[in-house]
């Protein structure tokens, strides 16, 4: 069964300096949302959430979320459908 992976409450409010902090990974070459959201390189000064990068590009989101599950182990992180 193929799992469709989304970010929980609790991770939409993680900033992408928390993010990278707790091991998690970088965004897909191919995601839209620096094109949204301005260079990642910037979002850790900028206080970027998890949220805004899921809304700017909800594949991003789907990619971060499967992350936390199968490499960072965080199933508090993710709401599975």
């Amino acid at each position: 069964m193929t799992h469709v992976y989304n970010l929980s409450a609790k991770a939409l409010g993680i900033t992408w300096h928390q993010w990278l902090s707790m091991g998690g990974c970088g965004i897909p070459n191919d995601s839209s949302a620096p094109q949204r959201l301005g260079p990642a390189a910037y979002w850790q000064e900028n206080g970027v959430t998890l949220e805004q990068i899921a809304q700017a590009c909800p594949y991003t989101g789907r990619s971060l979320a499967r992350f936390a599950v199968e490499h960072l182990s965080r199933n508090d992180l993710v709401n599975l459908y």
